[in-house]
């Protein structure tokens, strides 16, 4: 396999057991949504050089329908980030078996919340793909923009997860989540294009 899938791997399993875990409960407390957004922050310095630190499904597919990865490339990296869901599930739920998201949100928050969250959060992320942030900045501006994202999403109503992956990890089999933040990514990166 090559390496930038297995970096793709080793990244999104990070990032849906951190979300995961974080829900979760623990020693630790910190805000899911600060959580999330260091770890990406930091794995688009560790990685970004080796796979391009995608990470989540839904900015995979976006990138593709704006043309700025391939369709052999975006299949790939998705059925990687899902795997890496369902491995996290797993791996959370041994650990914290009895723990798991509310699951009392409305749909139409959901689907608001997941859209706009993954809007913004890809139009952000849009900056960097489209080479209009230094290197030295992209991690914070990846970062930056999943955290306004997930806040907005969590603002609206919904559980603000704008990742197909983590999403799975976390067992949440809706299509409010899956889809949602794919068409609100597409039409970020679109908008930002």
């Amino acid at each position: 396999m090559n390496k930038k899938y297995i970096a793709e791997f080793i990244g999104t399993l990070g990032l849906t057991l951190i979300v995961s875990l974080a829900i979760g409960g623990g020693i630790y407390s910190l805000p899911v949504p600060l959580a999330a957004a260091l770890f990406v922050m930091m794995m688009v310095y560790v990685i970004g050089g080796i796979s391009g630190a995608h990470l989540n499904p839904a900015g995979g597919i976006a990138l593709y329908a704006n043309g700025k990865i391939s369709k052999q490339e975006v299949w790939k990296y998705v059925g990687v980030q899902l795997f890496a869901g369902i491995v996290a599930l797993f791996v959370s739920k041994f650990i914290h078996p009895f723990s798991a998201p509310s699951n009392t949100v409305v749909v139409w928050q959901a689907i608001v919340g997941e859209f706009a969250g993954a809007f913004f959060f890809l139009f952000g992320l849009s900056a960097v793909a489209y080479g209009k942030v230094t290197n030295g900045a992209s991690g914070f501006v990846v970062g930056g923009s999943l955290l306004c994202g997930l806040i907005i999403a969590g603002l609206i109503g919904s559980l603000g997860i704008l990742n197909p992956a983590v999403v799975l990890a976390l067992g949440i089999f809706k299509l409010s989540y899956l889809l949602a933040s794919v068409v609100g990514g597409i039409c970020g990166v679109w908008v930002y294009k």
